[in-house]
């Protein structure tokens, strides 16, 4: 898995085709997903999983409210309108508040 750094970002995008974003756990790691993203690109779809800043942000602001604002604003920098999320723990929580706060931006 090739991790990329972009925009103070570090994510892995795989695939091409509707947008699938993969969210890990508070214990997870990116290579939770990793017969996910090997898998879902040959079935069209384009899946980008980034890494949650779960020890870079500080202590008052690591929260899911925050997380969810914080994937927000790598789709916008990453030129992302509409995606699904896919989230797994931690990960699914902020899917979904993600949803609640931009549900135009939530495909499924």
């Amino acid at each position: 898995m090739t991790i990329i750094m972009k925009h103070n970002y570090k994510f892995t995008d795989k695939g091409s085709g509707p947008v699938i974003i993969l969210l890990h756990g508070l214990m997870g790691a990116m290579s939770n997903f990793e017969h996910t993203i090997k898998n879902l690109p040959k079935n069209g779809y384009r899946v980008i999983l980034p890494m949650l800043p779960l020890y870079d942000m500080p202590i008052l602001k690591t929260n899911v409210k925050e997380f969810a604002n914080f994937i927000n604003d790598f789709t916008i920098d990453m030129g992302i309108e509409k995606f699904s999320i896919l989230g797994n723990s931690l990960g699914g929580h902020i899917g979904l508040i993600l949803a609640l706060q931009y549900p135009e931006k939530i495909e499924k």
